[in-house]
C-alpha cells in the first residue's frame, strides 16, 4: 500500500482544541488517555495482528499525528508520512488467574499515568498478552485526541478485518478513508454568527426552559422511543 510522504499541517478541530488546553494546562499527564482491552479466545496469530494494526495506521493519518502549539498561528496537528508503533508482547501462560489479573491492573494504571508527548507521533500504544493456551488478551491505549468512540469503531472493524484476511494469507482492499483534514476545513468554515442569529430568531419569544417532546410521559404522542421483536426461522438464524 503506498502512503503519502509528505508531511502535511492542519488546524485542529474545536474539539481537540479544547483538549489540548486541557491537557497542556494539567498537573500531570494521563489526562484524555483512553484504554480499551480485550479478551480474544482463539489461538493468535500475533504477526498478523500486528501487521493489520500497522496496515489500518498506514490508512488514516489520523493515526500517525502530532500535534505543535508554539507557532504564531496556532495549534496545528502534524500528519507523519510514517510513525513507529510501540507493540509488546508478553507471555503470561505461566502467571496463575491471580497474578495475570494483579499484573493487568497495574499495567492499565502505568499506562495512563504514562500518558503521551503529544508532540510525538504515534499517540497510541499497543500491548499483547498470551494468557492461557487458547486465550490471548490485547490493550489499545490512545490519546482522546485522536479518536472519539465511533471512530473507535470504524478502526477496530478494520483491525480486524485485515487480521482475518493475512491470517488466511491473503490481503483485502478497502475504500480510501474519508479525509479528516476535509472534516476540520469544513467545520472550521462554520458561521457562529449566523447560527446564532438563526437561533436567536428561532426561540423568539421563549422565556423559560420549554421540555422537549421526546422528555415527555411515555404514553406522550410524540413519544418517539419503542421495541421491536422480530423472530427468525432456523435457517435464517444458521445464514446470519
Amino acid at each position: 500500500m503506498k502512503t503519502d510522504l509528505t508531511t502535511e499541517k492542519y488546524p485542529l478541530s474545536p474539539m481537540q482544541q479544547g483538549m489540548l488546553f486541557h491537557n497542556l494546562s494539567a498537573s500531570g499527564p494521563g489526562v484524555d488517555v483512553e484504554q480499551i482491552f480485550c479478551t480474544l479466545h482463539e489461538n493468535v496469530d500475533d504477526k498478523a495482528f500486528e501487521r493489520a494494526w500497522r496496515r489500518v495506521i498506514e490508512r488514516h493519518a489520523i493515526l500517525r499525528t502530532s500535534f505543535e502549539w508554539q507557532g504564531a498561528g496556532g495549534p496545528l496537528q502534524k500528519v507523519h508520512p510514517h510513525s513507529e508503533l510501540e507493540f509488546l508482547r508478553q507471555d503470561w501462560r505461566d502467571i496463575d488467574g491471580n497474578g495475570r489479573k494483579k499484573l493487568f491492573e497495574e499495567l492499565l494504571e502505568s499506562e495512563r499515568k504514562r500518558g503521551f508527548d503529544l508532540a510525538r507521533a504515534p499517540l497510541m500504544r499497543l500491548a499483547l498478552f498470551h494468557t492461557t493456551e487458547h486465550e490471548w488478551r490485547f490493550l489499545w491505549t490512545f490519546h482522546h485526541l485522536l479518536l472519539d468512540g465511533r471512530a473507535v469503531v470504524i478502526v477496530l472493524n478494520e483491525v480486524f478485518a485485515f487480521y482475518e484476511a493475512f491470517r488466511q494469507g491473503e490481503d483485502l482492499k478497502l475504500p480510501p478513508p474519508c479525509s479528516f483534514r476535509d472534516f476540520v476545513e469544513q467545520i472550521n468554515q462554520y458561521d457562529a454568527d449566523k447560527a446564532e442569529k438563526f437561533w436567536r430568531k428561532t426561540l423568539k419569544g421563549f422565556t423559560a426552559p420549554t421540555p422537549l417532546p421526546i422528555a415527555h410521559a411515555p404514553d406522550n404522542k410524540h413519544n418517539i422511543r419503542g421495541e421491536q421483536q422480530i423472530e427468525l426461522s432456523g435457517e435464517v438464524s444458521g445464514q446470519v
